[in-house]
């Protein structure tokens, strides 16, 4: 089998992502991975976040995962994109992320994403959401 480079892991993750093939965002996430932002500074499992049962899922029509910035240093990859989409309502949303991903010892799986967005940012994603 051959090794894939971490980028190639992060960038394969976001387009199974935006293509919402779950099954390969959880083929690569490590059974306990955490997800953490910066605003609730608490690890929730990734898996389940990445997962088709998330109720986001539902909520958003489409989601990608724009303009994307890499840098990688050894282990870790850090991403910076748009989040741009549109709600199962109609509405339209676009906001800057940077995010932070740890992969396994190995490489070939992510163990850890960090996330980092603006509060007001991630409040009017939430509004957008919830009405």
């Amino acid at each position: 089998m051959t090794q894939k480079s971490p980028a190639h892991i992060v960038e394969a993750f976001y387009d199974a992502l935006e293509q919402r093939d779950f099954e390969t965002v959880l083929g690569v996430l490590r059974e306990d991975a955490a997800l953490w932002n910066e605003h609730e500074r608490t690890d929730h499992s990734a898996r389940f976040f990445f997962s088709s049962s998330n109720p986001l899922w539902s909520a958003v029509s489409e989601l990608r995962y724009a303009e994307r910035k890499y840098s990688v240093a050894d282990q870790e990859v850090t991403v910076e994109y748009v989040a741009r989409g549109r709600t199962v309502r109609g509405r339209h949303f676009a906001f800057p992320v940077t995010a932070r991903l740890l992969l396994t010892s190995d490489g070939q799986g992510i163990r850890r994403i960090e996330e980092y967005f603006g509060l007001a940012d991630a409040a009017a994603f939430q509004e957008m959401l919830a009405g």
